[in-house]
């Protein structure tokens, strides 16, 4: 052991500095803990955000050992873990938990479950009179989570800024009509501008036809989000109870 100004030097494995702060392996520190195996040329300071750096000229990592459970916690004043990573060893489940709950899970398959991703499946109980560019009204919800339909605005809103894919199924009684199709609106105004969103065209029918929609829109947080039927020409039809929408949030 020798003793230097302002820092103390372990046979030059251990090194601990005037503000202690510890190094292994060297004696250039720029972080309250410093492990290093070797260097890696040409790297930057350590991020001051942080209180440790791990280097290698390499590869790096940290080992874990348990039986039952290896977890990583984030805490602050109130929580011990407000967020965290867990690793459960008796199912090979990784598990992410954010707010103090669990958001995410991805088991030993490989597959990935978000029990709070929101969703909505909507219908209708009966059938409905609608004009031309009219928006679609349902009066059902089978399924929900953490999107709600409005039915007196026939609307809802988008509860994060996100990329969400639509399922439309419309059932029309289309009588003399040619064509029908679905558009989505942003806020009162349509999105696309185009009619891209045409997916049957039917050269003439009568009776009840059937229009699919699926498509994704990328929606800003507290946008305000329905769906129009169009047809040519004008008049009333009826739309069938049969009439449907999903919608889920994918990322």
């Amino acid at each position: 052991m020798s003793k230097q100004t302002d820092l103390l030097n372990l046979t030059d494995a251990i090194t601990v500095d005037s503000s202690n702060n510890v190094g292994i392996g060297t004696g250039s520190l720029d972080n309250k803990v410093n492990i290093q195996e070797s260097a890696l040329s040409g790297r930057s300071a350590s991020n001051g955000n942080t209180s440790m750096t791990i280097e290698h000229a390499t590869d790096t990592g940290i080992q874990f050992f348990s039986a039952t459970q290896t977890q990583l916690r984030f805490g602050d004043a109130a929580s011990t873990g407000a967020g965290s990573i867990i690793y459960n060893h008796s199912d090979d489940s990784m598990r992410l938990s954010t707010n103090g709950s669990e958001r995410m899970r991805i088991d030993s398959s490989g597959r990935v479950t978000m029990p709070y991703q929101p969703f909505m499946f909507i219908g209708r109980s009966s059938n409905y009179t609608t004009a031309n560019n009219a928006q679609l009204k349902f009066n059902i919800t089978h399924n929900s989570r953490g999107l709600s339909w409005n039915t007196s605005t026939d609307s809802f809103t988008a509860p994060v800024t996100g990329v969400y894919t639509f399922s439309i199924s419309t059932r029309l009684d289309t009588n003399s009509l040619k064509y029908m199709y679905h558009r989505i609106l942003t806020n009162g105004s349509h999105f696309p501008s185009s009619n891209a969103l045409i997916l049957q065209k039917p050269n003439q029918v009568d009776s009840f036809q059937t229009i699919n929609t699926s498509v994704q829109v990328l929606l800003t947080q507290n946008d305000s989000i329905s769906v129009s039927i169009n047809y040519d020409g004008g008049g009333s039809h009826s739309v069938d109870s049969q009439s449907w929408m999903s919608v889920a949030l994918l990322g």
